[in-house]
């Protein structure tokens, strides 16, 4: 039996092998494992760990773990462990590894809250907890619900992304009795660390919290409550299925050690895809409040968008998230250490970088793609429909830190697949409210890609509409924001459920325009109606 000898941050570790598995493969998910994030395509980079010793030859890099490495860092002894089949006795450098669920204070916005508060009973415990589900992390936020106050909110990953990063992976497998409960202990253990973390950091303890409010994408909602998923694999039955959750049995708050009695006021999906957390934007928005036309837009894994017309509502999801993520892109990672965010050539040959800490550069996560590409148009080195220009030979090269990245036309045509997706998304709500672009007066952008977005390169490429600066507002988890909003708000109840009922959610799948709309916006240029 052969021999591998690995060290990394987390220490050192001995392990005997058969060779033929990846290296990937032979440490298995879980702590210590090796993070990725293209589903070892070998796009990503992610993986990368570095060979200090072999005692035998070692088969040479495939055909994309080269194209990915390059000749640099191959020659350093560089691979990458979802491509790379050791042999032999090995010593391996790991430099990054899986550490197990890491929890991450966050300062939220908040919208403005109403006065007085809820009131509450006398003896009624004064602590809140405010919870979104969201397909790639998890955010807590503990409430003070007699004065209003944020006391703490945490943000973790979402373990269910070792069953597959989009939800339809997920949903098929908890079609299986025995996956389908451990996506919801998963969720429900990781929740209750989560918690622990949160009341030691506001110095309180779990009977002290005597309200839940959770929200959620409708088919996260399902895997929490461990519903069969056969209703969300059929589109036709989308629109059947959004009462489903109501009479669910909710027995997580008594699993956490909360209060005796304590319930989870599970916010309602708008419909379909459509879920809670997207009306729980909404709500935090205060949109029903505005006699004007407003767009609410939700970039996560999945891509919620809403319209106000100032009396009603349409909403609709579309794919394409985890092209936003950086899934699918050559370097692509998410918004973690190493993640670059910005990017900029002004001027000359290198650009100016930031990137997520601690750590050197080490991939590009969403906002970072958005500015390479916005470059590459304003440059000339790619064209409207993503053609490179042909000096680049099918490959634009940069440098960050003395790291190599490069992307391809390939890349390009994800991203405005992606982004046309949210284009399409956008007019068909337009045309269905009657209303013209520059009629919207709010544009509400939520979730971390939101955040970080640079509105010049956004608007440019088409992903958002071109809408003067001031009439953007970042609400950053605008869905925890919702959530938190509904523990203190004296009449959530009233206020969600009639604004659930004045909203029309769109199938995608049966909305016959979506599709020219779709071909129309595939162009990298300004959003055009």
């Amino acid at each position: 039996m052969d021999r591998l000898l690995l060290s990394g941050p987390q220490g050192s570790l001995t392990l005997d092998y058969t060779p033929g598995p990846t290296l990937a493969e032979l440490l298995g998910s879980g702590t210590g494992a090796i993070p990725g994030s293209c589903s070892a395509q070998g796009l990503c980079g992610l993986c990368r760990v570095q060979v200090h010793h072999a005692q035998v030859d070692l088969a040479p890099a495939d055909k994309a773990e080269a194209a990915t490495l390059g000749e640099k860092r191959l020659a350093q002894g560089w691979r990458l462990a979802c491509r790379f089949r050791p042999q032999g006795q090995v010593e391996l450098w790991l430099p990054r590894q899986e550490t197990g669920q890491v929890w991450r204070q966050t300062s939220p916005w908040l919208p403005h809250f109403p006065a007085p508060l809820r009131a509450l009973a006398p003896a009624e415990p004064r602590l809140g907890l405010a919870i979104d589900l969201g397909t790639t992390h998890l955010s807590l936020g503990l409430v003070d619900r007699k004065t209003g106050t944020l006391l703490q909110a945490l943000w973790g990953q979402n373990p269910q992304k070792t069953a597959g990063k989009d939800l339809l992976s997920r949903l098929s497998q908890a079609k299986d009795s025995e996956a389908r409960v451990w996506l919801q202990q998963s969720v429900g253990h990781a929740l209750a660390q989560g918690l622990g973390e949160l009341l030691g950091l506001a110095k309180a303890a779990a009977p002290e919290v005597g309200r839940v409010s959770l929200v959620g994408n409708r088919a996260m909602l399902a895997l929490f409550l461990g519903l069969e998923p056969d209703s969300l694999l059929d589109p036709n039955r989308w629109e059947d299925s959004a009462q489903s959750l109501e009479g669910a049995g909710l027995s997580w708050p008594q699993a956490w050690g909360l209060a005796p009695g304590t319930g989870l006021d599970l916010l309602p999906p708008l419909g379909g895809f459509v879920g809670s957390d997207l009306l729980a934007g909404i709500f935090a928005a205060d949109v029903a409040s505005l006699g004007e036309p407003a767009l609410v837009i939700d970039f996560g894994t999945n891509i919620e968008i809403a319209l106000w017309d100032g009396k009603q509502g349409w909403a609709t999801s579309v794919a394409g998230g985890p092209a936003f993520e950086g899934s699918g892109l050559r370097f692509g990672i998410g918004a973690i250490a190493g993640a670059i965010d910005q990017l900029s050539w002004n001027p000359g040959p290198e650009p100016q970088a930031r990137w997520v800490e601690p750590g050197p550069p080490w991939g590009l996560c969403g906002p970072g793609f958005v500015d390479l590409f916005y470059h590459l148009r304003q440059s000339g080195q790619a064209d409207a429909l993503g053609r490179f220009a042909p000096q680049l030979e099918g490959k634009f090269c940069f440098t960050v830190a003395g790291e190599d990245f490069w992307v391809g036309p390939k890349d390009l045509d994800r991203f405005a697949q992606a982004k046309a997706a949210v284009g399409a998304g956008i007019l068909l709500l337009l045309r269905r409210a009657g209303i013209g672009l520059q009629e919207v007066k709010k544009l509400h952008l939520a979730g971390a890609f939101g955040q970080g977005l640079n509105l010049v390169s956004a608007q440019a490429l088409g992903l958002l509409p071109n809408l003067p600066a001031q009439r953007f507002l970042r609400m950053g988890n605008a869905a925890l924001a919702g959530a938190v909003l509904a523990l203190v708000h004296p009449q959530s109840g009233e206020k969600l459920t009639d604004l659930k009922s004045r909203f029309q959610t769109l199938n995608l799948a049966n909305q016959p325009e979506f599709e020219e709309l779709f071909f129309s916006q595939l162009l990298l240029e300004p959003l055009a109606p």
